[in-house]
This record gives structure tokens, C-alpha cells and sequence, in this order.
């Protein structure tokens, strides 16, 4: 767990099933994420490309946003993994994030911006937003 500094452009490659990956802290690496399987929680006050973060994430497993802190994910979320946002943290998809196959997403009680009005099934394919408890 902790920071992942010093390789901003390197990729992200998260591997084995029922196993998380915690990345607390700024995250400065700002190559794309991907998630073959298991979790990755950006957790406590964590963030990833210093809370702006404009590559790619591929999510096979589950992507975990429980950060306190304030987050864009501006580029295309795919795979067939799920997206959960749970704290006090805001996660805002922007207009250029997007979404290709189907993905779930699940706001247990962070603030989880989408973008658009009414158009979100349009824009990003089978995304499905619940609310879980």
C-alpha cells in the first residue's frame, strides 16, 4: 500500500484474483490502469494522477474509490468489471470518459458525478448505475 511515484508514464498492471491492491496517499503515475482481476482501492486521501487522471483504466475485477479526496477519471473505463464509490470522496467521470462493454457501477454513499443529462445510457453503452445500501 502507499504512493506510487517516480514511473508517471509506466502502466499498471494489477493481477490475482481475491487479492486488493491499496494505493493510499497521491498517486503521481499517470499511465493506464489495468485490472486483470482482484481489486485496486483508492483508498484514505488516496488519488491517482494527483486527482486528475486522463489515461485509459481496463477493469477486469473491481475498481475501488473510497478516498476522501476529490477525483476525475477522464479516460475510457472498459472491461467487464465493476466500479464501486464508497466515502465522503467525489468521483467525477467526465465527458470524455467512457465506458465500452458492460460495466457496473455502484455509489454506496461518496458523490459519483456522471456526464451528461439525461443521455448516460447513450454515451456509455450498458452502463448500469445503482445505488446500493
Amino acid at each position: 500500500s502507499g504512493a506510487i511515484m517516480g514511473a508517471p508514464s509506466a502502466m499498471l498492471t494489477k493481477l490475482g484474483a481475491g487479492q486488493t491492491l491499496p494505493l493510499a496517499g497521491t498517486n503521481n503515475f499517470r499511465g493506464e490502469l489495468f485490472i486483470s482481476a482482484g481489486n485496486v482501492d483508492s483508498s484514505g486521501d488516496g488519488s491517482l494522477g494527483n486527482g486528475v487522471y486522463d489515461a485509459n483504466i481496463t477493469n477486469n475485477g473491481v475498481l475501488l474509490y473510497t478516498s476522501t479526496r476529490t477525483q476525475a477519471l477522464n479516460g475510457v473505463l472498459s472491461g467487464s468489471g465493476s466500479l464501486y464509490v464508497h466515502n465522503a470522496g467525489r468521483l467525477i467521470l467526465t465527458n470524455s470518459a467512457s465506458s465500452q462493454g458492460a460495466y457496473e457501477v455502484v455509489n454506496l454513499g461518496g458523490t459519483l458525478v456522471l456526464p451528461g443529462q439525461l443521455g448516460v445510457v447513450d454515451r456509455f453503452g450498458n452502463l448500469i448505475v445503482s445505488e446500493g445500501g
